[in-house]
């Protein structure tokens, strides 16, 4: 004969809830990096200002809204060291008699310059650059300009397109015809022509740019075009002072125009004018949240000032997407927001786990199972059983 107690049994299985409740309430409230304290939502806004007030003063580099990197030194006395001329010699196992001999080798294939002759064909609006009637190249923009519109390039009867490059790459490979073309393609623009006559072996290196109409474009200097002078500058409606009137220096963003003149009465050459818009200035994004010990403890909202930049965000490494310009989940960010004219600015947070718990509604359902455990205790004696 024994005795069995149904309250035995129901004491085991309130021990297990309550151990099942207690680990649920931890997980509920502990964050990341062991900090188990209570954790609420923002109430208030924080401006992108009181940002880096909030963050943890450790030696890691802060930018105004989270840790960016770490400095790694060492890595950057390496980098340091293999660029010098020393580090570089070694690498490619060059000796000294044989650098001096490559230099001796490069000097002897100069080519020496012949001065060419500059003017203006009105009825094709071509400019002519050539030594003669027969070797040269023409453009519809003068060489060294820049243009919002297609340039044309025609070679002379004597002359050969040796090279043709856009942004530093050749595209003579994609040219059909290379005495004459038509370029269309916003861009940076480098050609070679080379003249062989009676002898004569003349190299014309020509350059110009093609801008995209609407686009600003990033410029510190502006270098006047072959057989042209600045007569005047207008910055933001207003006309500036130009120091030297073979180039202009751009240090401020905003609208310009130039104005140029012919540097010589002869040749025919028109006035003409350039307008562009500088942007050099990256974009910049506001976040808005409440933040402790660095990190974001509240639902992020972020406001990008230019409506039209690129914004590419990586969520604990991976590519993601916010429809509502919001960061919700915990994490990692890296968000890179770049402009039309490639101006970028990148960005690092982090979010902790966030979220109010309805403390009240926990306290009163502890409450409850407790009232409720007591009396199946003090009834359980009800159902003892002796066999």
């Amino acid at each position: 004969m024994h005795t069995e107690y149904t309250a035995d049994r129901i004491k085991k299985y309130l021990y297990k809830i309550s151990l099942i409740l207690s680990v649920s309430a931890l997980i509920c409230v502990c964050q990341p990096g062991g900090n188990c304290s209570k954790v609420y939502a923002a109430d208030e806004e924080t401006s992108n200002e009181e940002i880096s007030d909030e963050m943890s003063d450790d030696d890691t580099y802060v930018t105004n809204i989270g840790v960016a990197y770490d400095p790694d030194s060492e890595l950057e006395k390496r980098i340091e060291d293999s660029m010098s001329e020393e580090s570089f010699r070694s690498e490619i196992k060059i000796s000294d008699a044989e650098m001096e001999a490559a230099i001796e080798s490069a000097s002897n294939q100069v080519y020496e310059g012949k001065a060419y002759k500059t003017s203006y064909d009105d009825g094709n609006r071509m400019y002519h650059y050539y030594w003669s009637d027969v070797d040269g190249v023409y453009m519809s923009i003068p060489n060294g300009g820049m243009t919002p519109e297609a340039v044309s390039v025609v070679t002379d009867e004597a002359s050969r397109l040796v090279a043709l490059s856009k942004d530093g790459e050749s595209i003579l490979d994609e040219i059909s015809d290379a005495s004459q073309f038509v370029l269309r393609e916003p861009g940076h623009y480098n050609f070679m022509v080379k003249v062989n006559e009676d002898g004569a072996d003349y190299r014309f290196i020509g350059a110009f740019r093609i801008l995209e109409t609407g686009r600003p474009i990033k410029c510190d200097y502006i270098a006047t075009p072959d057989g042209y002078s600045i007569e005047s500058v207008i910055y933001e409606n207003a006309e500036i002072r130009v120091d030297d009137k073979r180039y202009l220096v751009t240090d401020r963003d905003g609208a310009y125009q130039i104005v140029y003149r012919p540097v010589y009465a002869t040749g025919g050459l028109p006035m003409m004018s350039v307008s562009f818009v500088r942007d050099t200035t990256p974009p910049m994004i506001e976040f808005k949240g409440d933040i402790k010990n660095g990190y974001f403890v509240s639902n992020v909202s972020y406001t990008v000032s230019d409506p039209s930049a690129e914004l590419e965000i990586f969520y604990n490494g991976m590519p993601a997407y916010s429809s509502a310009n919001v960061l919700a989940a915990a994490g990692s960010y890296f968000i890179r927001v770049t402009d039309d004219s490639g101006n970028m600015r990148v960005y690092s947070l982090a979010v902790a786990r966030h979220g109010y718990i309805p403390w009240t509604a926990v306290a009163l359902f502890l409450l409850i199972f407790i009232l409720v455990g007591m009396i199946i205790i003090l009834t359980s004696h009800k159902s003892m059983r002796i066999k």
